[in-house]
């Protein structure tokens, strides 16, 4: 209903759990006052793909489950960029939607 219709980037982030390691109360005694240099050594891998297309979707205006199918495909081409990052032919893990 919008115009322009939204363009949606693909984002595929993977590592950023190793950014900051630990959680409350991991570091007690003085290595909680050192200072820490978050992701020091840690690879992280963001992933950009091209502009999502939804102009099929978009021309039936009606459709109740437009919402699900929009879902679906975004999470189809995240779940593509996983594959081309970990070079593997099935995603390892499943984004949910």
């Amino acid at each position: 209903r919008s115009s322009p219709p939204p363009v949606v980037i693909p984002v595929y982030l993977h590592g950023t759990d190793r950014l900051f390691g630990g959680g409350p109360g991991v570091h007690s005694g003085l290595a909680r006052w050192l200072p820490r240099f978050p992701g020091f050594g840690r690879k992280t891998t963001v992933a950009f793909g091209p502009p999502i297309d939804f102009s099929d979707l978009l021309k039936n205006n009606g459709d109740p489950e437009i919402c699900d199918k929009v879902t679906a495909r975004i999470v189809s081409v995240i779940e593509s960029l996983e594959r081309e990052v970990n070079g593997k032919s099935k995603a390892t893990s499943k984004i949910p939607a």
